[in-house]
């Protein structure tokens, strides 16, 4: 039964008669781009056995008797058959005899895929053609779990790519199975095809790739140096680095490691021309937050003065009025603009809905926001969650010789998250955190959770909690003399925040260790200031958002200034940064996260003190005179008496009692001791008042 649509595919009868022979080379090289599935006889619902039985596949649509089926199933084998022993022609011939004749039975998919064989190579010169219609007329009816799908792809790619239409034959070449097994010649005419793309085709053929072809490699090599060409490092860099996840080996591996190592990859000398920026900002809205808008424009312009960029960067500001719709509303235009990157917007709604409004890889910074849309790259903030406060204090309490941790923290996301943080890099070094103890947010009296800790045998409480916890729990901790007990006290970068100081008695903070940002030589703060007063011609009196404003956009001047020229290439560049001298600390790009770089401070008469990777040194106190004249004084330096900061006085002090007394040798029995013995105070949550120590 022949179908209208089959007819217009017209029977290659003069194949011989061209002058191309019966194509005896052809078999060979189609068992080759069958990588072994060639061998297979395919065929549409009969069984056969040479092979397992592939699901049937009919290109029209119609009434079909059973005797039809039989009789194009015979046909089919006999074209399988003639095509395993090279009778192109004949092959060629039956196959197109059953997409006109059988074309709505279940063999004419599958000699679609014979005929697709015999012509997809280029001795068939222009029957290729044919090939290449059966195969874009069979691949959209094949299921990808077909045996065929891969291999057939794979062919139409090759075809394409005969017929000029290189970036096509690439992208067809994409899609192939990440599992599916090709040849090393397959990977050698990959290279070929790439190496007739542009930087453009291969930023379009890679762009939006999902799951790694196991051809992939010799694209993202192809972009790595079309990139490193242009000058484009960070994008070089980033293209290789894929390759090498795509699986790179041989000459592609070779080629990938030699563009990390920087081989092939230009300097730019020049930076772009033009370098556009926006800022989503409330310009309208509450007073108090147009001040803060306003300051954070200040900021971002005095980040141009001071990237002396002035001549080339132009900043333009978009009012999203604190509104998230209205955030989402300006970014096709920010990117109709062509801006290079974003900052802001403020707040956490708006920064997601700017972010997710977002059709290309356009880097946004907002000076402010806490939460980053979850599942968006390239969107950063000041404000999010630092993860080095907490990691920096693991890895000094480790190699300070702290093996064991107890924690105490509110159940909100960021306390969650710090305490997660340092658990794994604490235990990565070896300790082990033996206790977490959650409450919570809003709780003022913390009896039960500090006498929980005292309890757990731990060597040091962590206390990762926000700064208005810091200052109920600080006079709480004092009062049950936890550090009494030997317990080393340590707070993430909350407990080093200026309103903490200011509500805290230095009493209650002296000795805890923590985690800060390092402001380094100062260098940063005064570059802004410098640049602030030379573009505006006024001191800085009141940093506050201009500070947030310039950091954010010194990060996208920063990587402007390695000559980037795209928002892609700007977000490449953004993720390289690291170690820059902000106003708000050294700042970097790690992870997908700005992270500051992180000091460890000990508090002294209420100021916290840089200290050595050396742990506190534990005081002592005489014991109290005999109650009458039966008691003794035991032997030794007395009871613990809190901690003294390594490398102050009070610390070579407490040292120099502690060993006079004998208490290296007495230390070991004297803890287990002490720790067993001594019994914390239980009161009633009246007694606490945040700032003060209650009596005992």
């Amino acid at each position: 039964m022949k179908s209208a649509k089959s007819r217009s595919i017209s029977r290659p009868v003069a194949l011989c008669a061209a002058g191309r022979g019966c194509f005896r080379t052809t078999l060979a090289l189609v068992l080759l781009i069958l990588g072994g599935a060639g061998c297979q006889t395919v065929q549409g619902g009969t069984p056969d056995a040479a092979g397992p039985v592939l699901p049937a596949i009919a290109i029209a649509s119609a009434p079909v008797s059973r005797s039809d089926e039989r009789r194009a199933a015979e046909v089919l084998r006999e074209a399988e058959t003639a095509l395993r022993e090279g009778r192109v022609n004949e092959a060629v011939a039956l196959a197109t005899r059953i997409v006109e004749e059988y074309s709505a039975t279940g063999s004419s998919g599958a000699a679609l895929w014979v005929r697709a064989r015999a012509l997809g190579t280029p001795e068939a010169g222009a029957d290729q053609a044919i090939a290449l219609a059966d195969l874009q007329r069979l691949l959209p009816r094949m299921q990808q779990d077909d045996p065929r799908w891969g291999p057939a792809t794979l062919l139409l790619a090759r075809v394409q790519s005969e017929s000029g239409r290189s970036l096509e034959a690439v992208m067809t070449a994409l899609e192939l199975p990440t599992n599916m097994q090709v040849r090393t010649t397959d990977f050698g005419w990959m290279r070929e095809v790439v190496g007739r793309l542009d930087r453009d085709e291969l930023e379009s053929a890679t762009e939006g790739i999902l799951t790694p072809s196991p051809l992939a490699a010799p694209v993202w090599v192809a972009l790595g140096r079309a990139r490193g060409a242009d000058g484009a490092g960070t994008g070089a860099r980033a293209a290789a680095r894929s390759a090498i996840s795509a699986g790179a080996f041989g000459p592609d591996l070779t080629a990938a490691e030699a563009l990390l190592a920087g081989e092939g990859i230009a300097e730019r000398t020049t930076l772009a021309d033009r370098i556009p920026i926006a800022a989503i900002l409330p310009s309208s809205g509450s007073p108090a937050l147009r001040r803060f808008a306003e300051e954070v424009r200040e900021g971002v312009l005095a980040a141009v003065t001071a990237a002396e960029l002035d001549d080339r960067a132009e900043v333009q500001v978009y009012d999203d009025a604190g509104d998230a719709v209205q955030a989402a509303g300006v970014v096709p235009t920010i990117e109709e603009a062509g801006s290079f990157g974003v900052v802001g917007p403020l707040q956490d709604a708006a920064l997601d809905a700017a972010a997710r409004a977002r059709t290309d890889a356009m880097p946004v910074v907002s000076p402010t926001a806490f939460l980053l849309p979850r599942g968006e790259e390239d969107v950063y903030s000041l404000g999010s969650l630092d993860p080095g406060s907490a990691r920096t204090l693991a890895e000094w309490a480790a190699a300070s010789g702290i093996s064991t941790v107890s924690m105490i923290h509110p159940s909100d996301a960021a306390s969650a998250e710090e305490a997660r943080i340092f658990r794994e890099a604490f235990e990565a070094a070896g300790g082990s955190v033996v206790q977490e103890l959650v409450y919570p947010p809003g709780l003022t009296f913390f009896q039960d959770q500090i006498l929980g800790a005292s309890r757990s045998g731990a060597e040091a409480l962590l206390l990762p909690v926000p700064a208005a916890d810091v200052e109920a729990l600080a006079p709480q901790i004092t009062f049950y003399g936890l550090d009494t007990l030997g317990i080393q006290v340590l707070g993430t970068s909350a407990w080093t925040d200026a309103g903490v100081r200011d509500a805290v008695s230095a009493r209650h903070l002296s000795g805890v260790v923590t985690a800060s940002p390092d402001l380094g030589d100062g260098s940063g703060f005064d570059r802004l200031v410098q640049a602030y007063e030379a573009r505006f011609r006024r001191s800085l009196v009141e940093p506050g958002g201009t500070m947030l404003g310039y950091d954010a956009a010194s990060l996208l001047m920063e990587a402007a200034r390695t000559g980037a020229r795209t928002p892609g290439e700007m977000a490449d560049a953004l993720d390289q940064i690291s170690d820059f001298p902000g106003a708000s600390g050294i700042l970097s790009v790690e992870d997908g996260r700005i992270v500051r770089r992180q000091e460890v401070l000990c508090y002294v008469a209420g100021e916290p003190v840089g200290i050595p990777q050396v742990r506190p040194v534990q005081r002592w106190r005489a014991y109290p005179p005999p109650a009458d004249t039966a008691d003794t004084v035991p032997p030794g330096p007395g009871r613990r008496d809190g901690w003294a900061c390594p490398g102050t006085p009070a610390a070579d002090s407490a040292s120099l009692v502690f060993y006079r007394e004998g208490g290296d040798t007495l230390y070991p029995r004297l803890v287990p001791m002490y720790r067993a013995s001594d019994a914390l105070p239980t009161i009633g949550p009246d007694s606490i008042v945040p700032g003060l120590a209650p009596t005992r």
